[in-house]
């Protein structure tokens, strides 16, 4: 069975569904739970929420929205959006998350991962790269949706990265994002050979024969927003099923928000915090909710 991830992404301004063309233009599209519980009981292996105006207003994914997820949904959460802070990563675990993704904090306050990965593990802090390309090289990076301009030595600082103790990379390829005009495979690829921790793709994704591509590749997984958004893979997870990519057995067992480290996804490789075993976690969560 693959660990390949279908992870729907779940862009929102508060609590608002949104999304936009290439971070431009940002479109309603309704409740961000309505469509999580929709992707949730097509087998979806984990749901990516980030705010993407949270860093730009100065404020924080709302914990409210955190909790209604947690609540109403089985899936695995990764969340982010204005994280400035370890206090902030806190609330964010504390309201039900399981994962933080940073992008702004990564470039601003970068020492920040160092010390997400100390406290709870680097199973527990992802990176999303906000990626301008030209030519199949990275021109730069930019944060705060776009909105601002980074500019590095792109493998040097991604090292950077994984040594602080990043265990998940997303990139989002910009100039395909929410286009559907299909992936940008050939950097893609490269970024895959000189990363050496989980790394998930996002960006143009608009047919199952680019999932594919990027399962070939190496990629870890897929986050898709617009392709989901807009039912224009109507067949995915059926196709996920057929493909033998990992899903949940019984969408009736309650294994509550364990789904991620339950099934080992993005394993823990660099982590100095002590983990118990999947099997003593799973051990525990089902004796406690059968008692």
């Amino acid at each position: 069975m693959s660990n390949f991830r279908i992870i729907p992404k779940i862009e929102v301004k508060q609590f608002n569904l949104v999304k936009g063309y290439k971070l431009e233009g940002l479109r309603v599209l309704g409740s961000p739970l309505l469509f999580i519980q929709e992707y949730e009981r097509f087998l979806a292996d984990e749901i990516l929420v980030e705010d993407v105006m949270a860093s730009i207003l100065d404020s924080l994914v709302e914990q409210k929205l955190i909790k209604d997820i947690v609540k109403n949904t089985s899936v695995a959460l990764t969340a982010g959006g204005g994280i400035k802070n370890i206090r902030d990563v806190d609330k964010i675990f504390s309201a039900g998350a399981e994962r933080v993704i940073l992008c702004s904090a990564a470039i601003k306050k970068s020492n920040l991962i160092r010390k997400i990965y100390e406290k709870y593990g680097s199973q527990s802090v992802a990176v999303k790269l906000e990626i301008y390309s030209k030519n199949d090289e990275i021109e730069y990076f930019t944060f705060c949706n776009g909105r601002e301009i980074f500019k590095c030595n792109t493998y040097e600082w991604i090292k950077n990265l994984i040594d602080l103790g990043v265990g998940e990379i997303y990139v989002n390829f910009i100039d395909d994002d929410g286009t559907g005009k299909s992936v940008n495979a050939k950097l893609f690829e490269i970024l895959r050979h000189k990363i050496d921790v989980p790394i998930i793709y996002s960006g143009g994704i608009s047919s199952l024969k680019d999932i594919k591509l990027i399962e070939n590749i190496g990629g870890d997984g897929v986050a898709i927003a617009s392709a989901l958004h807009y039912n224009l893979l109507p067949n995915i997870f059926d196709y996920k099923v057929k493909n033998k990519f990992f899903s949940r057995k019984n969408l009736n067992e309650d294994i509550g928000n364990y789904e991620w480290i339950l099934n080992g996804y993005g394993e823990d490789r660099t982590s100095m915090v002590p983990i118990l075993s999947l099997k003593e976690i799973k051990k525990n969560i089902l004796t406690g909710r059968n008692q």
